[in-house]
């Protein structure tokens, strides 16, 4: 972030305590998401998980469930380093060309259009 925008941010965070400590919030769940092992990153998302509750910030809390509904999913990328990006990739171009595919009438023709586009 370049000066000029930090001190727009600091100014927002003037505005608005509750924006300041949502986007620590996020600051710190994204730095979760950067640690090395499973250790480590269970002890930080415990700790998200208590400074979200302390935050009463609904959207938040909301979210603290579904991390919580899939935390042994999201911990053990620390255990294999994989994700499904390429596969939502893949999703995304498909639903795109059935967007843009819209109303065509014969199923073949959007196939062909789905694998030449993926491929």
């Amino acid at each position: 972030m370049k000066d000029e925008e930090h001190n727009k941010l600091l100014t927002l965070f003037k505005l608005s305590s509750k924006l300041e400590k949502a986007w620590e919030l996020k600051e710190e769940f994204r730095d979760f998401l950067n640690l090395d092992n499973i250790d480590e990153a269970t002890v930080a998302l415990n700790q998200w998980y208590q400074r979200v509750s302390n935050s009463k910030l609904a959207p938040f809390n909301d979210s603290k469930g579904t991390v919580k509904h899939w935390e042994t999913e999201i911990l053990n990328y620390f255990n294999y380093k994989i994700t499904n990006g390429y596969a939502e990739g893949i999703n995304n171009k498909i639903k795109l060309v059935k967007r843009i595919g819209y109303g065509v009438p014969n199923i073949n023709n959007l196939r062909c259009r789905v694998f030449n586009t993926v491929s």
